[in-house]
Formats: structure tokens, sequence, C-alpha cells
């Protein structure tokens, strides 16, 4: 951006009028040359009297542009140029009034009322004898017009009624017959019709000094929007210099709706944090830019349906434009589907957020992630081990110790493998296996003996004895606990299923009319979900049936009690 400010500097200095400051949809023309002017005025680095913006956005009339060039112009010398200026453009523009001279006294007054830029026309139409005069007004407020900046924006927004050729014909005017010195903001390719760019290539050579074309690498453009202390200016970076992307307005977007997910993700895992900014990068170029190939929909269909690395067995005479562009991206940056897509998408298109379901889904996610951390950090440790053969013992002791540091996250796999190689190298582990016992009571209560990979490979006693006395006392069964976790956990073990089977249908038809919290939950959702499962296994078939038929007796006894019951059970239960 250093070049084109100077080659403004260069353009407001020469004897140039007229300069043109193109370039494409959104790479931030408005919002650059809104930062240069500003800096020069503050820095009283311009010689001009007056600096005026005008947007053409929905202009219909050449009247109520030249109107606006006036009433919005902003003062930038002392108020002593300006009441000069001032003087010597209200004298010339009303010299021609000298023979109605009530028309001149009403004007006089009004400029005395009004010395300073854009409050003529407040004041003028105040005066009950001027009112009436709004387009002498307008003249005389255009008339008093000379030796401004006047920047004019959105030239491809303006109404089909306003012409090119009267945009540049004004333009030619205020350059060449006030002095003015002119900037044209637009995006030429973005002009209405064919016509309409013929009519300014046309006007161009007559009217226009220079043209400057904003080409903003994507990093400048980026660091007008996103604060390089943010949390998420790298990944987001990495996702704009991927992409290419330099339109402002897509970057605010992004940053906006990072803004609204803030507070929500303020807790969440750095890694989750990363991966978020990159997806609502991903997602809102894909929903605010217009890329040829790949739009919104088939990045958030490739995400959510197919693994990234699907499109790579895909031979390239199979993928489509879309498929090559997601292929590149996805393998560039990383992409899979993430679970917070959907709130991502979402919130791009309606604005909403479901924040009690995202703040469940925020907590699991940040909880894989820290097990899976511990998890490496055990890697890591036996890699140590098995890598090399370095004298390195005390490095190897020290990365178990490391990784054995918060226990409420080690899994009982990594817990027993790491005390029994720490032991056999002669440490004591006493201490590690009481804590272990005391912060995992309640998961190894339920602790499968039938498992392998959960209790047999377990080597140390204390370890083991620990867990057989927390498996003991956990074996207080009652139908209510038993159908709760299997509703809850979807899952159960094989003394669930040996208690059930040891009951009758009494015990089932009393703990029924016992009334108890979520009867329907755990009667449909636990004891009855044996109902049409299949076992590989014909004794444990058998042993689902016996449960079930033992729940529907008792439910029939129960819809046998009144008429009340018997719908219940039926249109409930779905038991006859």
């Amino acid at each position: 951006m250093q070049q084109l400010s100077k080659s403004l500097d260069s353009f407001l200095s020469s004897e140039e009028q007229v300069a043109v400051l193109k370039g494409a949809w959104g790479v931030g023309k408005t919002h650059f040359w809104d930062a240069y002017i500003d800096r020069k005025i503050r820095k009283n680095g311009l010689h001009q009297i007056a600096y005026s913006y005008v947007s053409l956005f929905g202009q219909s009339s050449l009247e109520g542009v030249k109107a606006k060039v006036f009433q919005q112009a902003r003062a930038v010398q002392a108020k002593e140029v300006i009441e000069k200026a001032f003087d010597e453009s209200f004298s010339e523009s009303t010299s021609l009034m000298d023979r109605v001279p009530w028309i001149r006294e009403g004007l006089s007054k009004a400029k005395r009322n009004s010395p300073w830029l854009g409050w003529f026309s407040k004041h003028a139409e105040s005066i009950p004898y001027l009112a009436k005069f709004s387009g002498l007004i307008g003249s005389v407020e255009y008339g008093l017009v000379q030796d401004y900046i006047v920047c004019f924006d959105d030239l491809e927004r303006k109404q089909d009624s306003l012409s090119i050729k009267e945009v540049m014909g004004l333009v030619d005017e205020l350059a060449r017959r006030k002095r003015c010195k002119v900037i044209l903001i637009f995006n030429q390719d973005s002009l209405s019709c064919e016509e309409e760019q013929k009519a300014y290539e046309t006007y161009r050579e007559k009217v226009v000094d220079i043209e400057l074309t904003m080409l903003p690498a994507v990093r400048e453009n980026f660091q007008l929007v996103f604060d390089s202390e943010s949390v998420d200016f790298k990944p987001v970076l990495q996702v704009a210099e991927e992409l290419g992307i330099v339109n402002i307005r897509v970057l605010m977007k992004m940053k906006s709706t990072l803004n609204r997910f803030d507070e929500l993700l303020s807790d969440a895992h750095e890694i989750t944090r990363q991966t978020f900014a990159i997806h609502v990068a991903v997602f809102a170029w894909g929903y605010f830019d217009q890329d040829p190939h790949l739009d919104f929909r088939g990045i958030v269909e490739r995400l959510s349906g197919n693994p990234w690395l699907s499109y790579f067995a895909k031979k390239e005479d199979e993928e489509s434009p879309a498929d090559r562009r997601f292929r590149t991206i996805s393998s560039n940056l990383q992409l899979r589907g993430f679970e917070l897509d959907p709130y991502i998408s979402r919130y791009l298109e309606s604005g909403l957020i479901d924040e009690e379901a995202l703040k469940r889904d925020l907590a699991e996610i940040s909880q894989n992630q820290i097990n899976l951390e511990v998890s490496s950090k055990f890697s890591e440790a036996w890699d140590i081990y098995t890598d090399s053969f370095e004298d390195n013992l005390d490095e190897f002791k020290y990365a178990l110790i490391e990784a054995l540091g918060d226990l409420s996250r080690v899994s009982l796999g990594d817990f027993s493998s790491a005390i029994d190689t720490l032991e056999e190298f002669g440490e004591d582990v006493s201490g590690y296996v009481s804590e272990y016992l005391k912060v995992h009571q309640h998961s190894l209560g339920m602790v499968d003996k039938t498992h392998p990979m959960r209790y047999e490979r377990i080597k140390n006693p204390a370890l083991r004895n620990g867990i057989d006395q927390i498996a003991d006392k956990a074996k207080s069964f009652s139908i209510d606990e038993v159908a709760e976790k299997i509703a809850t956990q979807h899952g159960w073990n094989p003394e669930d299923i040996k208690y059930l089977e040891s009951l009758s249908k009494d015990d089932f038809r009393v703990w029924m009319k016992s009334s108890p919290d979520n009867l329907t939950v755990k009667l449909r959702g636990g004891l009855l979900m044996f109902k049409d499962l299949q076992s590989s296994n014909p004794e444990d078939g058998k042993r689902y049936a016996a449960i079930v038929q033992n729940v529907e007796t008792a439910l029939r006894e129960v819809a046998s009690e009144n008429e009340f019951n018997r719908r219940r059970v039926k249109n409930i239960y779905e038991v006859e």
C-alpha cells in the first residue's frame, strides 16, 4: 500500500486533476482511501479548502449528486481561509442577483448565519421567502464549490437514470472549471452493462488523468482487519493466504463470526479453538466470496459426508472442478469433518446458535483432546524405550512419570503398564496406586473382569486388589440403577445381565409401581431395549429374552389393574 500512497501524494501535488482508484470488489479501496485522506487532513497535508466524499450508491439524478458535493463537505483549512473562500465564491455565485435585491438580502442573511461549509442550505431553507426557491438554493450551493477534493465512490452502484456521461461531465467540470481534485473509486468490471463500459472508456480518455489499481497483498488487507495479538490471527491468516483472500468484506465477516463465538469458546482447548477458527474462515469464504467452482454448500457437504482423504482415491478424470478445488484446500489446510461445523454453517445461514448444545459438545471435544494429549505422552515415553539403544533409562523413567502427572486423565491400561515398568526399574509406585484407586473409584467399580485388556493384564497386586474391593462394594445392584445405566450409557456388563436375569416378574412389577423417576426412559430405553436385540451368542440371546419376558409380563399385570393403565402400557410401551 505504500506505493499506492506515494502515487496519490504525487497526484495531489501535481497539475493532474482527476484520478481513478480501481480494483476488484471488496479489496478495500474505500477503506484504504478513507484512511489515506484522514491521515492527510490530520497532518495538514492538503492545499484545498474542503474535502467531500459522495457515494453514488442509489443516486438517480445529477442535481442530487451536485447537492451532496457541497452539503457533505468537510473543512480542511483554518476558519479564516474558509470564510475568505466562502465570501469569494458567494459573491461570484450571487452576482446575477443584484437586480433582485430581496433574494440577495435573504441569501446574505443565510450566509451570515452559517459561515461554515455544509450548513448553508439548512439556514437558507429556514427563511420563508427563500424556502420555496429550493432549486435556486441548490444552484447557489454548487456555485460555492471551489478548490475542493472530491471523492466519488460506488460508480457501479448508481441508478440507471444517472448516466456515466452525466457523472463524467460533472467530474470534468469540477476538475477544469472549479479547480477541484477529483478521485473516482469503483470496480470497472461491475458496471451494469456493456453500454456503460463503452461510455466510461470514451470519457476516460478525455477526463481521467491517472488510473491507479489497488492490488493488495493478502497479509496487508488481513492486518487491516485482524489484530496480530488475536488468538485467531495465525489460523485465519493461514486460510487467507491459502485461498488468496484480499476481500475486506469477507475478512470482516470472518472476524464478526469469530467474535460472536468468542465468549462461548473462551475455555476451549487451544487446538479446538485453532481448528474452529480455520473452519470459520473456510466456511465464511465459501458463503460470502464467489469462487467459480466450490460454493458454500459444496464445502459443507464434503466435510460432513466424506473424509478428505477420499478425494485422493479418485482418478483425475473422475473429479469435478469442485472436487479438485476441495481436494487442494483440504490437503493444504488439513481439513476434515469437525464436530462444530454444524454450528458454524447454521450461524452463517441464520445467525442462530444453540448455545447449550454447543457447550455440551465443546466439553466433550475438550475432554477428548486432553485424553489424547495424555495418551500421546505415554506414546512418546515408549518411543524412548523402543527406538534406540542409548543409555537413557533416566530419560525414559522421567517421561513415564511426566505422563502420570494428571492421574484423572490416565486410562487403566496406560496406568498399569507404566507402574509395572517403573516398579521393574526400582521406583516406588505405591503412592501412584493409592491415588489412582481414589480418583477412579467410580469407573473402576464397573471394570469388566472378563475383558482381558481391562483386567487380566493388570499385574500389580495392590492395584488388582484395590479394583476387586471397589467392584465388590459396587455389587449392590438395584433395578432402578441398572435400568438407568443401560438407558443413559447404552451399555452393560455381564454382571448387570446376570442380576436382571435373576429377577422375577413380581420384582419388576413392584419396582414399576414404586413410581421411580424417569420410568419411561428406564423402561423404553433401558429394560425393553433387549426386546429386539440380536446376539451372536445363543446363550446371551436366551438371557435377553428371559429379561424381556418378565418385564412385559409385569407390564401386563399393571395394565390389568384398570383401563387407564391398560392404555398407558399399550400406547407408551406397545405391550398388549
